[in-house]
């Protein structure tokens, strides 16, 4: 009788703890709202494309939040200002998983996260990158590597133009040549 007693409070206190909702960052399904497979997503603006974004996963929660799974694809076009330009492919990038915070408006990209710029014939590699869109940033405080035609940069810490036309590193390592001024 006592054992019975003792294996029914044991087991109602692993109930209690095994189903206590942790604070944190990351969404839990209770609170998903829709989940979709194959996602292929164009966002644009005066009907020019902008960029394109695909996922083999996608879950949307309630409060806006939304996770990526799978392979994660995107693509930036540039418009010139010339109104019958076509918009041109600019920046390609990949990532294993990727998230959008709809509070901070940020996307965040995880796992083996390459951005490349056609235009400026650079690449970035890292293992998270958070873009802005409303600045049209890319971010982070990790490690990062970028290669261009004639140099290879590593560091940690990046903020970016999403061209990677510009950017700075926050502790640079590695050997490349300065740019002449």
């Amino acid at each position: 009788m006592k054992s019975q007693r003792y294996f029914f409070t044991l087991l109602f206190i692993s109930i209690i703890f095994g189903f206590s909702n942790e604070q944190g960052k990351a969404t839990s399904y209770e609170h998903l709202a829709l989940e979709s497979t194959r996602l292929e997503m164009i966002c644009s603006e005066d009907g020019v494309i902008k960029y394109l974004f695909s996922a083999q996963k996608a879950l949307h929660y309630q409060n806006g939040d939304q996770e990526y799974q799978g392979d994660v694809h995107l693509s930036f076009y540039k418009t010139d200002s010339t109104e019958s330009s076509e918009p041109q492919l600019s920046v390609i990038g990949r990532a294993n998983r990727a998230y959008y915070w709809a509070e901070e408006k940020i996307y965040e990209l995880t796992g083996d996260v390459e951005i490349k710029s056609l235009q400026e014939n650079k690449q970035l590699n890292t293992d998270m990158l958070c873009f802005d869109a409303d600045s049209d940033t890319f971010y982070t405080d990790k490690f990062i590597r970028v290669e261009t035609e004639h140099d290879i940069l590593t560091g940690e810490g990046l903020t970016a133009k999403r061209d990677l036309s510009h950017y700075s590193v926050s502790k640079p390592q590695g050997n490349f040549d300065p740019i002449p001024v």
